[in-house]
């Protein structure tokens, strides 16, 4: 037997409309002033990950994963508060990969300079395909300290606002 929620819909929208304010005293300027057309994310920051290891587990680097097909689910709950776990996008979280100096195949690290964005920066969604052509498994531990997460990007909808 399902019970009936005590929150109504005027509390729920009392509650969005305090949500709002928050968030536009937080960045200073009206929600309404953002181009609704525009894709917004979010990127996870701090130590945390990087502390865990967690930046560098091989769930990252699945083929799924990197092409966007399947979230990266880092169920770690660090409070045990019964939160959700964190769900990543893999494909548009930001890699950052050791010197070509450093180890790499050397094909690897000429295509990997081509397709970065910043020097050993990468899009996840764009590393997949080099992964393929060079036949390349990243979970290995001879790839340890060769590539991280340095920007885990939180899976969303884009959106700056759910309605």
């Amino acid at each position: 037997m399902m019970r009936e929620s005590s929150v109504s819909s005027s509390d729920v929208d009392d509650w969005k409309r305090q949500l709002a304010g928050a968030f536009e005293i937080l960045l200073d300027r009206p929600l309404s002033s953002y181009d609704p057309e525009a894709v917004y994310v979010t990127y996870l920051g701090g130590n945390f990950i990087d502390e865990t290891g967690y930046n560098r587990h091989g769930t990252w680097v699945r083929p799924a994963a990197l092409s966007g097909a399947e979230p990266v689910v880092w169920d770690y709950s660090p409070y045990d508060q019964g939160e959700p776990p964190l769900v990543f996008d893999a494909s548009g979280s930001i890699f950052e990969f050791a010197k070509a100096d450093s180890g790499l195949p050397p094909e690897f690290a000429a295509d990997l300079d081509e397709a970065s964005f910043s020097q050993g920066l990468i899009r996840g969604a764009d590393l997949a395909p080099l992964l393929v052509r060079h036949e390349l498994d990243l979970t290995g531990p001879e790839w340890r300290d060769k590539w991280y997460v340095c920007y885990p990007r939180i899976a969303s909808d884009g959106t700056l606002t759910r309605t």
